[in-house]
């Protein structure tokens, strides 16, 4: 997943716009948890746009514009896909129910783990991020964005909430030997501070691995 911010400087005259890009890989080769049927070793894991159990090489882009009235006043921004790149994925591919709302700005989380029956491993899926979004000298801590999961049925949702971690991973779920997960998940920026005029970029990604 990658990042972009685009800060305007002083809090009487400035805007902000971010932009978050969606990255998934795997390593190895309604929300619901639920169990598959038992076979080759094998993971998938989608963010945003997705070809179920194909790879699928999009990077989608969530973001957001922010009045200047708004800039650094602590006041929590929900961003939105209403970008270029957005993530048009909103149905589940497993039953094709309306899961994710695209125009709140929610992007579609999916992924499994599949084994050979009676294995007890397990698979981890992960998101791991730089210490800072940057602009030339300038940065922006990467805690900055957060998470919520949900979904459309109001059912709760697969993953955690979260916040990102400053040069780090954070860890949103171990998943049992096979079994397959989704949910949405909204973003938010914190925007505690007035920041530097400069477009602000990183890169998140999300990973999902089994030894």
């Amino acid at each position: 997943m990658n990042q972009h911010l685009k800060a305007h400087a002083l809090a009487d005259l400035a805007r902000i716009a971010l932009a978050l890009l969606l990255l998934a890989s795997s390593h190895f080769v309604h929300a619901y948890t639920i169990s598959i049927t038992a076979g080759t070793r094998a993971l998938f894991l989608a963010v945003g746009s997705l070809t179920y159990q194909a790879n699928n090489a999009t990077v989608n882009e969530v973001g957001l514009d922010l009045p200047a009235a708004q800039v650094g006043t602590g006041s929590a921004q929900l961003m939105n896909s209403a970008r270029p790149n957005k993530s048009t994925q909103q149905n589940s591919p497993i039953d094709n129910y309306v899961l994710c709302t695209a125009a709140s700005g929610d992007v579609f989380v999916d992924a499994y783990f599949r084994t050979t029956a009676g294995s007890a491993s397990t698979a981890t899926l992960q998101v791991s991020t730089p210490a800072a979004l940057t602009s030339g000298i300038y940065s922006i801590p990467f805690s900055e964005i957060s998470w919520v999961s949900r979904a459309n049925d109001g059912s709760g949702a697969d993953l955690p909430n979260g916040i990102f971690a400053n040069a780090g991973a954070v860890t949103l779920k171990t998943l049992g030997a096979n079994k397959y997960i989704e949910s949405c998940l909204a973003f938010t920026y914190a925007n505690t501070l007035p920041r530097a005029a400069g477009t602000y970029t990183g890169q998140a990604v999300y990973t999902m691995s089994a030894p």
